[in-house]
Order: structure tokens, then sequence, then C-alpha cells
């Protein structure tokens, strides 16, 4: 079992493995599940991790915890991602998952967490691809193949930290809404050498999956609905545009958007639709592989 305690959510994955000569590999995935914990709320603003916001991760932690006994697995290990690195209090964090619960939390680097996504579907397309995972707090990019990776970042930006940097009181007017855009497009130069390259943008995590669960209207995540559609920057603007019409109480009733996103989901809109400029491309491949799967396979 794998524990992913990110920025904005907390996520689990359980599965049969084979272990041979140092090598991992995944037999046949058993379990998912995900719940919102905001462990990153007002990091930006404090530098720590809120007592709220760790007891409610706790609870989230508890939960998997009795699953993956109830599923009979013997390894469980937890990853922490930048709201954990980030915060002054994130060592003691990890170190209370510890005493209360038995589980070993490494909390990993930006480079890192970019290479378990990286790896989750790198081996699955054969050939050079980039692979965008947006999360709470950070936006990891990497580009390159199986064999080589020619660039790996993650960009200390995600959906929370831009709602509470331009949007803090859902004020989307037109003005904040370009002074975002523009902070990002600054924010990801160093991608504009890449601009026009020959490679498929593979998008992961939560914010791609719910673009497609709102264009189709799925009451509920349907993995097989989702994973490998494309989805186009037309339809990431349409939904954009859907979202910027309601308020949050409305947002929430969205068929396909989990209530617990929707006053993020503006902002995942913004740095996807961003990154497709500076990349010049109109189209993500979407995948339910991510860094849940590579950390199954690299970390256990």
């Amino acid at each position: 079992g794998v524990i992913d305690i990110g920025t904005n959510s907390c996520r689990l994955f359980i599965a049969e493995i084979d272990k041979k000569d140092n090598q991992i590999d995944i037999i046949t995935p058993l379990f998912k599940d995900l719940d919102v914990s905001r462990l990153g709320k007002n990091l930006n603003q404090t530098g720590i991790l809120s007592e709220e916001s760790i007891e409610k991760t706790f609870s989230i932690i508890k939960k998997f915890k009795e699953k993956s006994d109830s599923m009979g697995v013997t390894d469980l290990i937890a990853f922490a991602t930048s709201a954990t690195r980030e915060a002054t209090n994130g060592n003691i964090f990890v170190k209370n998952i510890k005493n209360r619960f038995d589980i070993e939390t490494l909390v990993i680097s930006g480079e890192i967490e970019a290479k378990l996504s990286f790896n989750g579907n790198s081996a699955i397309y054969d050939e050079k691809i980039a692979t965008i995972d947006v999360g709470g707090g950070s936006t990891e990019v990497t580009i390159g193949s199986y064999e080589n990776i020619e660039f790996i970042k993650s960009f200390p930006i995600g959906v929370v930290k831009l709602t509470e940097m331009f949007f803090p009181e859902e004020n989307y007017s037109e003005e904040t809404l370009k002074s975002s855009r523009s902070y990002l497009k600054g924010f990801f130069t160093e991608l504009d050498k890449f601009k026009d390259s020959n490679f498929k943008i593979i998008g992961v995590a939560g914010t791609v999956t719910s673009n497609v669960s709102v264009f189709k209207k799925l009451p509920k995540f349907i993995e097989n609905e989702i994973n490998k559609f494309s989805l186009s920057k037309l339809i990431l603007e349409e939904n954009l545009n859907l979202f910027l019409s309601k308020n949050l109480e409305e947002r929430k009733k969205i068929i396909g958007l989990e209530p617990n996103r929707a006053d993020v989901i503006i902002a995942g809109n913004l740095i996807l639709l961003t990154l497709l400029e500076v990349l010049g491309k109109d189209f993500i491949i979407v995948s339910t592989n991510d860094n849940l799967e590579g950390g199954m396979v690299l970390t256990i």
C-alpha cells in the first residue's frame, strides 16, 4: 500500500506486487481512494501546517490504515509532498504519523515527485512525453522518454497557492484573472524552449480528471471513461467559463466536480491552459497512472 499525503488531498493505492532482484512490478491494482485534506491551507501566509488541517489529515490516514489492514496489506508506506516539505512543522507532522499509525513517511523532493508521475507513464508510452501533475502546492513537469529525461522540475505553484494568492475572496474579476495568467506565464518561462517540440502531454491528478468528469457529466469517478481521454484546450476553456459563471455554492453542484474541489478548480484550469500555451499544444492526454503507481514501484 502507498499513501500520498498531498497539499490538497490524501490518497491511497493498494496493489499486489512482485519483487524480484530489486525490481518491483505491479501485478494487480486492487483499490484506490481519495479524500480532501487541505493540509496546505494558509501555508503561504503562516509557514506552518495548521492544527485543523493536521487533524483532518490524521483522520484520513487512520481510515486508510484501517482499510489497508482489512485487505491484508503487508507493506504500507507514505510519501508527503510540497506542503509538508515547505512547512516549518513538517518534521513534527511526519514523526506524529509514525507515532500514531506506525507508518513510515518519506518527505520527497519536488524532483522525485515529478519523477514518480513520469515513471508511472513513461513505461506506457514508447515515445517522448511531457507529464504534467498539477497539485495543491506545486506543479511538476517532466519531459523526455523512458530512457532519457530531458527536463524535470517542480514549480512551487499549485491550485491552493494560486487561489490564496489571487482569489482569496472569490474575486474572479477580469483584472485578477489577467494578473494570474500573466504571473503563471512568467513562472513557466523555462519551458519556452520546448514550445512546439514533438511530444505528447500526459496530464495526471485531480484537475485533469475533474475536467473530464465535468465534460462527460459523470456523477462519480469512472476510470475507464477518464483514462486516455484527449482533453482539449477548447474543453478546458469551456469548463473554465462554466466555473466562472457560478459562485462557489453553485460550483459545488456541478455534475462531475467534487464539491471539495470547487474552490480551487478555476486555478487548476488557469495553470493547465497556461502550460498548454507555453508548450504550444492543443490537448492533454489524461492518465489515471500517476505518482501512486510510481511510488509503489520505486519506494516500497
